[in-house]
């Protein structure tokens, strides 16, 4: 792996270079050697952890010893760095102390939301939200449609006469629909309902396999003729498949509950971007001749 690949990743994710690891959390220096020094500053195997941690996601399965030879060579780079941007005194700088003020409310925000989080977003958590969202009771119903697309009433109404009067649909769409499934014979595919804008889906979920609509279908597309396929009803999401999907939804309303309750709790003062007061709603309508809402 490249060593300016690394540069990129682990200056991409600071946070994670700050959080401690099971060695350094369990004092035993014989579990968490010294790797490197720099000018007499050490570097720990908890530091090389906690570096590749901070890698993409698809990097950090990588076993370490694979990717430690390119990973510390890169961490004493950057201890290098650091100790000659401190000798020139650029850690008193006022703008780079702004920069590292704000990781560090990054780093207490994410600490503090994520210890929350973490003591309520369980496995049985989960997993009892995966039984109420109806995980495992059947999946969702999907039909398969073709269709027809052309600008004009008068010339889907022709088209569906000349269907009822036996001419192939797949051969029509082929020839008439401007749509891009056209070169397709109109298929589709298969689609839930929420796939397609709200006239075309209705239409089609209204079908039995094997019906046309006998009257064209209107969308911001054009006028649609439908022909139904088929009709199934998709596979049941397993819990180890939507894990990661419930999780994230559970700390994201978890974390926006949490600020909700610090910020009901504190006295909060915004102001407009140059500064100014925001002046309420109703106060503006009042100022420019209008009646507040009630």
């Amino acid at each position: 792996m490249a060593v300016n690949f690394l540069r990129a990743a682990v200056c991409a994710a600071p946070l994670m270079l700050f959080g401690a690891s099971g060695w350094a959390q369990s004092g035993n220096l014989a579990e968490d050697p010294v790797v490197a020094r720099v000018n007499g500053a050490e570097i720990h195997r908890s530091d090389a952890v906690s570096a590749q941690r901070s890698l993409p996601e698809q990097y950090r399965s990588i076993p370490l010893s694979t990717i430690y030879p390119a990973l510390i060579k890169q961490m004493i780079a950057t201890k290098l760095s650091v100790q000659a941007a401190r000798a020139v005194g650029l850690d008193k700088d006022a703008d780079v102390r702004r920069r590292i003020e704000s990781f560090e409310a990054r780093i207490l925000e994410e600490a503090y939301l994520g210890r929350i989080i973490a003591g309520k977003v369980t496995e049985d958590a989960l997993r009892a939200r995966f039984e109420k969202s109806g995980g495992g009771a059947g999946g969702e119903e999907q039909v398969r449609a073709r269709h027809i697309l052309v600008k004009s009433r008068a010339e889907a109404d022709r088209i569906i006469k000349e269907i009822a009067n036996g001419a192939d649909f797949e051969d029509l769409a082929r020839k008439k629909s401007t749509g891009p499934s056209g070169a397709r014979g109109g298929d589709l595919g298969y689609f839930v309902r929420g796939a397609m804008v709200k006239p075309f889906s209705q239409a089609a979920f209204a079908l039995k396999p094997g019906e046309v609509t006998r009257k064209p279908v209107q969308t911001r597309f054009g006028w649609h003729i439908i022909k139904l396929e088929d009709r199934r009803k998709s596979t049941a999401p397993r819990f180890a498949e939507a894990r990661e999907k419930l999780n994230a939804e559970m700390s994201s309303e978890i974390a926006q509950e949490i600020v909700l309750g610090l910020r009901q709790n504190a006295k909060v003062e915004q102001f407009n971007l140059d500064g100014s007061p925001v002046v309420p709603a109703g106060i503006r309508s009042i100022q420019r001749g209008a009646r507040p809402v009630p």
